[in-house]
């Protein structure tokens, strides 16, 4: 069934081109003055950012006394000083490639659908056809839908931008699953033992088909359970079992049926889950499955920034360690050598020393989730669900990275700097963007509902505002005034031919 799906240039030949959420769209695109001009927006006047950013956020030579001396709640977080970042926006402090519009993506109607570069537009109903990418084993790794981010001028995934260049292409007429499903937890199929991690597994938005390098693992539940078990399947002690049981360099589904999950209903659902998110779901991709929450996220908070990235993993992966029942000996056990030196002699061949091999012990994944796990053992006492639950959402954003760390304090380290107190939290770099902060809650709220609709279509948003009606979730009825008639219609089930869905 190749002729399904050709090579990519192949359908840009045919004048298909990318739109802000990685579909390759044919149809009547237009420049983006046109659109300005329709709109009566003066691009030479863009409209600034209403969230002021102090610029001590920005104060990235603050040592780690200062850090910690003027730490405070700001913008819904604990900030240190240098915990935000400026980025080179062009027009106004926003999500590339947003930053290049001269007014905020909320204030673009419903069903105008941007270019991947923001230079030009289309209306979803002059839209002739729709294709999408194929995912293949390499675009994807732990707990990464876009494992290989594309550069926009200089603009990488590094500035918390995140596309997709695929290898191959599906006609969205073809796709054999509904798209208003939501996210897909799959994995990569092909797996070695002497790799960094054998069981590379993320979420995909709902509307990008796999190849079978990229078996999906099928689920009707909810999105939350959806990402605990993507939390789970991510996690260095799910995977320490997947390298028990392989043998080969495939994992056949007789392997990964046999592989051990934890019982259901043993983890903190919706603390974990809002954090492992923040994590898988970190894009505009993923915009209907976080309306999904209860309560919804208001404000741009998307693990992006390495430090953040790396502060939510540890966390997570500290949290299914303790719902698998692992004592501080069996993590140890799992993740032995982690803490060598750079020079160290050669290690365990299944050993995860791999991971972040060229960094100082201090900064690795792998020591971070050891020093997560033991503020986790020591956090509470009793009830271990409660314990959980309260490590999760101590201080709002849950456990931090520290300051400084002497290994040697944990049992950790093999030479004289772990005996020493080293550096970490600041040399990690920011944990925001500063667009991130900089957008107002209310904005970030219908910004998310805008991506929602221009991504399912008009009947499917329907039914989305629908069951966030019957389970009492809000929903911007004033900001998008069309979506309570659409709303309306679907409800008593009147036939409407003008409801357009973007894959029919």
């Amino acid at each position: 069934d190749s002729k399904l799906f050709p090579p990519r240039p192949q359908w840009e030949a045919k004048g298909y081109r990318p739109d802000e959420y990685s579909r390759w769209l044919l149809g009547d695109w237009r420049p983006i003055g046109e659109l300005w001009a329709e709109l009566g927006v003066d691009p030479t006047r863009p409209v600034p950012a209403e969230v002021a950013l102090e610029d001590w956020l920005f104060d990235a030579s603050a040592g780690p006394e200062q850090r910690m001396a003027e730490a405070r709640f700001a913008h819904g977080h604990l900030l240190k000083p240098g915990d935000v970042a400026r980025t080179e926006w062009r027009l106004r402090c926003a999500q590339p490639p947003y930053d290049a519009l001269p007014v905020p993506r909320a204030a673009i109607p419903a069903g105008v659908v941007l270019s991947r570069e923001g230079d030009a537009w289309i209306r979803e109903d002059l839209v002739r056809d729709v294709a999408l990418p194929v995912y293949v084993g390499k675009m994807i790794y732990v707990g990464n839908w876009a494992a290989a981010p594309v550069a926009h001028d200089g603009v990488d995934g590094g500035a918390g931008r995140l596309d997709l260049a695929p290898e191959f292409l599906l006609g969205a007429g073809d796709l054999r699953h509904t798209p208003y499903a939501g996210a897909r937890v799959v994995f990569r199929d092909i797996a070695r033992t002497t790799d960094q991690r054998s069981f590379i597994s993320a979420l995909l938005p709902g509307w990008y088909p796999c190849g079978n390098k990229t078996p999906i693992l099928g689920s009707r539940s909810d999105v939350s359970a959806r990402l605990e078990l993507s939390a789970v399947l991510t996690s260095l002690a799910f995977d320490w079992g997947v390298r028990q049981r392989m043998s080969g360099t495939t994992l056949n589904w007789h392997i990964v049926e046999s592989l051990a999950l934890p019982p259901p209903k043993s983890a903190p659902r919706v603390p974990l889950t809002r954090h492992y998110a923040r994590l898988a779901l970190s894009d505009i991709h993923f915009a209907p499955d976080w309306l999904r929450f209860a309560p919804p996220p208001t404000t741009q908070t998307a693990a992006r920034a390495l430090h953040e990235r790396l502060r939510v993993a540890a966390m997570v992966d500290a949290v299914v360690a303790a719902i698998m029942g692992l004592s501080k000996a069996d993590l140890r056990h799992i993740l032995t050598e982690c803490d060598h030196p750079n020079d160290a002699a050669p290690r365990h061949p299944k050993g995860f020393w791999r991971m972040d091999k060229g960094k100082p012990p201090e900064l690795r994944q792998t020591v971070l989730t050891l020093l997560a796990f033991d503020s986790l053992l020591s956090h509470g006492e009793g009830d271990a669900h409660r314990s959980m639950t309260s490590y999760l959402t101590q201080q709002g954003d849950g456990w931090q990275i520290p300051e400084t760390v002497r290994l040697a304090d944990y049992g950790l380290g093999h030479d004289d700097r772990a005996k020493q107190h080293q550096p970490v939290a600041s040399r990690l770099g920011p944990r925001f963007y500063d667009w991130q902060l900089a957008q107002p809650a209310d904005e970030a709220m219908h910004e998310r509902h805008l991506h929602a609709r221009n991504l399912l279509g008009t009947l499917d948003y329907a039914r989305l505002l629908h069951q966030l009606e019957r389970q009492e979730r809000p929903h911007p009825k004033e900001t998008l005034p069309q979506a309570a008639e659409d709303r309306a219609k679907y409800e008593i089930g009147q036939p409407d031919h003008d409801q357009k869905n973007i894959f029919e």
